[in-house]
C-alpha cells in the first residue's frame, strides 16, 4: 500500500525495524521500531497500519519481543505521531479473541481497546472463502457473523477500520 499510495504522488513514509533496500519515487524508508517512532509529536497527516499492529511484540517475524501490550503501545505511538484529526487506516485480524505465536485476533472488545482515541469513519468485516478451481476471495460480513469466527489456526476474518484522530 505504501509503494502504491507514492505511484499516486503522496509523499510516503514507510517504517520497519527491518532494512529496505529498494528506492521508489516518493517514499522514504526509515528504519524503526513502531514502539519508538522517529518523529515529532502530531506530525503525520495520515498512517496506514495494514495487517501490521497484530504482529507488535510477537517476535514471529524476529522483530523484539517481551512486550504483553505491545499493540496498545504501538497505537499510542501512532497517536502521538498523528495530527488532531489525522487518518488512520487500519487492518486485523478479527473474531474470537486469542493470541499465538505470529498475532493476536480481535474481538469487539480488544478492538474497542486498541482504537481508544479514534472517531469512527469506517468499520467492515470481512471474511476469507475458499473456492474450487478459483482463489480464495474476501466476502463482506456484519459484526455479529465476524464475532463467531475462529482465526487462531488462520486469519479468516479481518477489521478494515478509517478513522479520525480525537
Amino acid at each position: 500500500m505504501p509503494l502504491f499510495l507514492a505511484g499516486l504522488g503522496y509523499k510516503v513514509i514507510g517504517v520497519d525495524f527491518r532494512k529496505y533496500s529498494y528506492r521508489v519515487y516518493n517514499f522514504q524508508f526509515v528504519q524503526g521500531d513502531i514502539l519508538k517512532l522517529p518523529f515529532k509529536d502530531n506530525c503525520l497527516d495520515a498512517i496506514t497500519c495494514i495487517s501490521t499492529i497484530e504482529h507488535i511484540g510477537r517476535g514471529f517475524y524476529n522483530d523484539p519481543q517481551n512486550y504483553v501490550s505491545a499493540d496498545i503501545l504501538g497505537m499510542q505511538e501512532i497517536k502521538r505521531v498523528l495530527k488532531l484529526k489525522g487518518l488512520l487506516i487500519l487492518s486485523v485480524p478479527f473474531g474470537k479473541a486469542s493470541v499465538n505465536n505470529q498475532q493476536r485476533i480481535y474481538d469487539k472488545e480488544g478492538l474497542t481497546n486498541l482504537l481508544e482515541g479514534f472517531n469512527t469513519q469506517v468499520m467492515r468485516f470481512y471474511r476469507n472463502y475458499e473456492c474450487k478451481n478459483r482463489n480464495n476471495y474476501w466476502k463482506e460480513i456484519t459484526l455479529q457473523e465476524a464475532e463467531e469466527i475462529d482465526s487462531s489456526q488462520r486469519t479468516e476474518c479481518v477489521c478494515l477500520f478509517s478513522g479520525w484522530r480525537k
